[in-house]
């Protein structure tokens, strides 16, 4: 995105930079602006308008999105807001500075490098400890809030190295039993995916346990 001739408002989020596209939607970096040059950052997640004219979609979207904001945990980025502007669904979460595990990854094979068993155990013991809160949070969902789309790209690694989990719970509104819209949609997490995802069939917490081991 051209950050001079292409940036737009969502709400009160001056979105200038698209940070990457995936199942659900779009997301950019964000501005909100105050007196005296106050500025902060966000990450703004717009959800595609295909999905965003689906009413049913976006009343799961909205459930997803409220257990996700009553997670607080270090390791999962904070949700802000969510909101509409005319047909335009989005959610307002921390800008976390730093690269996505699958960036992460990537730029050690061009280098002929890779992670050390230690790095990686204690980036995989992080998301675990990320999701245990999550699953825990039995009072935002019955059944706890689940991620259902955790790949590579969800995990962040920070530059101050620590590890921050991204769109916790929103593939739920993809994913369900019986599901058959979306599909398409879902393809680049397919191999992350347990099997009882892709069958539809009925889903817990040990679908994100089955992503962390991918």
């Amino acid at each position: 995105m051209d950050p001079v001739t292409r940036t737009f408002y969502l709400g009160r989020y001056n979105c200038i930079e698209q940070l990457g596209t995936g199942p659900i939607g779009e997301t950019y970096r964000a501005k909100i602006y105050g007196v005296a040059g106050f500025e902060k950052q966000f990450a703004v997640k717009r959800l595609h308008p295909e999905l965003g004219a689906d009413e049913g979609f976006v009343a799961r979207f909205v459930q997803a999105a409220s257990a996700f904001a009553a997670l607080d945990h270090p390791g999962i980025a904070r949700v802000h807001e969510v909101n509409a502007q005319g047909a335009h669904y989005y959610i307002v979460v921390d800008l976390v500075r730093g690269l996505d595990l699958r960036r992460l990854l990537d730029l050690l094979q061009q280098r002929g490098e890779a992670l050390s068993a230690d790095i990686a155990m204690t980036i995989a013991v992080d998301v675990a400890s990320a999701l245990e809160h999550a699953h825990g949070k039995t009072t935002a969902l019955p059944g706890g809030v689940l991620h259902l789309g955790l790949t590579a790209p969800s995990a962040m690694v920070t530059y101050e190295g620590d590890v921050k989990l991204v769109d916790v719970g929103l593939m739920a509104a993809l994913v369900r039993p019986g599901w058959t819209d979306g599909a398409d949609a879902l393809a680049p997490t397919l191999a992350y995916l347990a099997p009882e995802e892709w069958r539809g069939e009925g889903i817990d917490g040990r679908a994100d346990v089955f992503s962390i081991g991918v």
